[in-house]
């Protein structure tokens, strides 16, 4: 009887060991992303500031650029991925190749002809994870002209 106590508490130390780290790492996470645009042709858009350290695979980025006589050209980067181009438009650089989104790194944004306007809105799934409607919402949005 002594035994099968022992061990059962064992058990139940063992998976609170494994399973809390993981909620307590993901639970109620608050993620503030600050950009910042450093370059004009192309558009060089840099991380200045990030809340908390998370892979890269637990973003995704839109990218919506409008002009007024000609149809939006809408990309979707789902998963985020460092060192990729999509669309031949828009190229995402992890500067310091942690596999994180970090201070430093960089999206690349090739401009259209003509006046266009630019919006880059970056979402994170473990900010997201439970959301209600109207969310998922972006962590953060960067409009340019």
């Amino acid at each position: 009887m002594r035994v099968s106590l022992s061990a059962g508490l064992i058990l139940v130390v063992v998976l609170g060991l494994v399973f809390v780290p993981k909620a307590l790492q993901y639970g109620d996470v608050k993620v503030t992303v600050v950009l910042e645009r450093v370059q004009d042709s192309p558009l060089v858009v840099r991380v200045s500031a990030v809340s908390a350290r998370l892979s890269l695979d637990t973003y995704r980025a839109w990218v919506n650029e409008t002009n007024a006589t000609a149809a939006p050209l809408n990309f979707n980067i789902n998963p985020l991925a460092a060192n990729a181009t999509w669309y031949g438009n828009v190229t995402f650089t992890d500067n310091d190749g942690d596999g994180a989104l970090s201070v430093g790194d960089r999206f690349t944004i090739v401009r259209q002809p003509g006046d266009w306007v630019y919006d880059l809105s970056l979402f994170n799934s473990v900010r997201d994870k439970d959301a209600k409607a109207p969310c998922p919402c972006p962590v953060v949005i960067f409009r340019f002209p």
